[in-house]
């Protein structure tokens, strides 16, 4: 089905170590698994055929149109606002494509019912609203419907909860009896059950290919429970009195109370749609709602005096989103030094001092390498790394990770959780977003869960 001889793109900057050679035989189902920055993206983006050649060639079983590349980068698009400006108009009525727009005919195939069983309403939904687990489905059914026979898809399983995973991977195994998948994944405990074949990848070069009953279990990475218990202390942090959200009368959060007190670690939990980044967002002093609601952070309400980056200078903040916001090329130090002051981009040369504390965290982090290369260059999980080293830089009282760990190896992630642990320690606050109870269980001691609420609530 894809037959690759000594391929070598053009670009310089994605110039391959060695030619690629890669057969994957009608059937077969394959995935490409290495670390962070191993070279997954760009070996995914040649067999795709997504870059221009300098040598070699590619050979498909099937029409050269029908062959598709998937990255999802947990954005909505090229053409809406950035994050922040999406947080900030949310409630009111821009210009957005939906569902129906970005789907066109195919919202009336058989795909679509497939993939959407129970959402009927979904074609009206606006792209900037819909969960990871819908935005997901969406892009490949709209590569499917158009003919697709052979779909590349970059990091398929990044944000969803356990049931969206379990549908989506259930969606792609009915799927993958038409269809060619090869799924780029960092982590082989993401491999699902449909796969035929894992390559591991190194430093751009697949380095070994083995039948799925051939893998040997993937390296252990062990993260040590916490012992300790937070000291007790009545310096509230944050408040919400009894905070509703509703955007064009869908209500996103239901009378939700919440006070988190200095040194206290929680997690925000629930299924994707349930509010908890929308609720991050009022903290953070991103959403213009927390104005008209009772959302206290560091005692101070919205409104009420008092600056917001007074507020956000004491927040350290990672976000899924983040990694899209970035569009200017920027050196990765220089990424790291703006969260000195709060703001995504510096818009003047960095001091010495600046630098300084960007490369503690860098090499804090294990990425100290990283300091002088383009942000924009970078793969995806060591983009998220870098924007963690960013949370660090400013030693704020409140760390606020979004899924923080979307994306990283194993050991990045070993890496980071053990920092993560030791920087809160006893004194400052956490609040964590994760749906997997291996990662925030031993981050955490408290848990608030939200739910999605009922129409007409």
């Amino acid at each position: 089905m894809i037959s690759i001889l000594d391929a070598q793109p053009l670009h310089p900057a994605f110039r391959l170590p060695c030619p690629l050679s890669l057969h994957v035989e009608r059937g077969h189902q394959l995935a490409l698994t290495g670390g962070n920055g191993s070279g997954k993206t760009t070996l995914g983006r040649v067999i795709a055929g997504a870059l221009p050649l300098r040598e070699g060639h590619i050979e498909y079983g099937c029409a050269r149109s029908a062959v598709k590349y998937v990255a999802f980068r947990d954005a909505w698009g090229d053409t809406l606002p950035t994050a922040h400006q999406l947080r900030w108009h949310h409630g009111e009525n821009i210009q957005s494509p939906t569902v129906s727009d970005f789907l066109g005919q195919t919202l009336h195939t058989e795909i679509y019912r497939t993939a959407f069983p129970q959402m009927d309403g979904l074609k009206d939904k606006c792209l900037h609203h819909l969960s990871s687990g819908e935005l997901r489905k969406l892009h490949l059914v709209k590569a499917m419907a158009q003919g697709a026979a052979i779909v590349v898809v970059d990091e398929p399983y990044i944000g969803l909860d356990a049931q969206a995973r379990q549908e989506f991977t259930a969606f792609l195994t009915k799927q993958a009896e038409k269809t060619t998948f090869v799924l780029l994944l960092a982590d082989e405990r993401d491999v699902p059950p449909f796969i035929t074949d894992v390559a591991r990848v190194e430093r751009m070069t697949i380095v070994s290919v083995q039948q799925r009953t051939d893998l040997a279990p993937p390296p252990s990475v062990s993260v040590a429970q916490r012992c300790s218990t937070a000291r007790p202390t009545t310096e509230e942090v944050v408040r919400l009195n009894d905070v509703s959200v509703n955007y064009f009368g869908k209500e996103i959060l239901h009378h939700v109370s919440w006070v988190v007190h200095r040194g206290e670690r929680w997690a925000l939990t629930g299924a994707n749609g349930s509010g908890k980044s929308t609720l991050l967002s009022l903290i953070c002093a991103d959403n213009p709602m927390a104005y008209a609601l009772d959302v206290r952070v560091f005692g101070c309400r919205r409104g009420r005096g008092g600056s917001i980056w007074d507020v956000k200078r004491r927040i350290g903040y990672v976000s899924p989103e983040q990694v899209r916001s970035i569009t200017a090329s920027q050196r990765v130090y220089e990424v790291v030094a703006s969260g000195l002051n709060a703001t995504g981009t510096l818009f003047r040369a960095t001091t010495t001092h600046e630098q300084q504390q960007a490369a503690k965290w860098l090499s804090a982090l294990g990425i100290a390498q990283l300091g002088a290369r383009d942000f924009l260059m970078l793969s995806e999980g060591e983009k998220r790394m870098v924007l963690l080293a960013r949370a660090f830089v400013n030693h704020p009282d409140l760390l606020i990770l979004d899924e923080p760990f979307h994306g990283l190896d194993p050991q990045a992630r070993s890496r980071a959780h053990r920092v993560i642990d030791e920087y809160v320690g006893e004194e400052r606050t956490l609040i964590m977003v994760s749906h997997y109870p291996m990662e925030y269980a031993a981050l955490t001691q408290q848990e608030l869960h939200l739910t999605k609420p009922k129409p007409n609530s």
